[in-house]
């Protein structure tokens, strides 16, 4: 079973720069077996990539580059913008980015794909989702009570990606509305399992040191957080090495 693991990134801030290295350790330490694609939405910081990483450029919006190693990372010559942060109406560019995504590792030969968003840090291996998954598609819980669906963690089986044309039926080149997570939830319908996970958008409202005591037992997954709660993140499940990194 060949997977792709994916994240998209347009990187505007140094602690994006930071909280991009965090991610990238956590995922070479538990999916070193699966390959690694980043799809750059033109970044105005540079961020530093290490090892043998194949580079493409994206020529056009229709153009899909292959995963021709185990590390690959496509570059848009442009970005077109997200609707909360610059409020675009269509043509979203964080939409541009997923469907690269889904349509490089259809194009590439995968069976399974993994969307872990930048900035979401995930302490279990996706190959332990995959084993468990009941259905064709899966993905964490927004919320604590499970109800909607966090697409920021998304698991897919590529074949079901293009028999079920979601591609076509997400329709990046149009409206943003409804917004990336209803409109997945509304095309995947019943094949979308929402997986009981432990985690938490956190929408910046946590302090440094208040993780440990909400989830005493552990957390698989956290976003949207402040730099110091990320940072307790990785000590609740094993990563003090990468506190540094922050």
């Amino acid at each position: 079973m060949r997977t792709l693991v994916a994240v998209q990134t347009h990187i505007r801030t140094p602690d994006e720069q930071k909280l991009l290295q965090v991610w990238f350790k956590m995922r070479e330490a538990l999916d070193s077996i699966h390959h690694l694609l980043v799809v750059d939405n033109a970044s105005p910081l540079p961020f530093v990539l290490k090892g043998g990483w194949g580079v493409h450029r994206i020529l056009h919006d229709d153009h899909v580059p292959l995963a021709d190693s185990r590390t690959t990372m496509v570059k848009f010559r442009d970005a077109l913008g997200h609707p909360f942060h610059q409020g675009v109406l269509e043509r979203s560019g964080s939409d541009r980015a997923f469907i690269k995504m889904l349509e490089i590792a259809i194009a590439s030969g995968y069976d399974k794909f993994a969307y872990i968003e930048m900035d979401l840090l995930f302490a279990l291996p996706v190959q332990s989702i995959f084993e468990r998954m009941t259905k064709p598609c899966a993905c964490g819980p927004l919320v604590g009570h499970g109800k909607f669906p966090e697409t920021g963690l998304l698991f897919l089986d590529v074949e079901y990606i293009w028999k079920h044309d979601v591609i076509g039926k997400y329709n990046w080149k149009g409206s943003v509305v409804p917004e990336g997570e209803k409109r997945l939830w509304n095309i995947l319908g019943d094949d979308l399992e929402i997986l009981p996970l432990r985690g938490r958008r956190d929408g910046a409202s946590m302090k440094a040191g208040e993780l440990p005591e909400i989830w005493p037992d552990g957390i698989d997954f956290i976003t949207h957080a402040h730099m110091s709660v990320y940072a307790d993140f990785l000590r609740l499940n094993n990563f003090p090495e990468l506190v540094d990194l922050l």
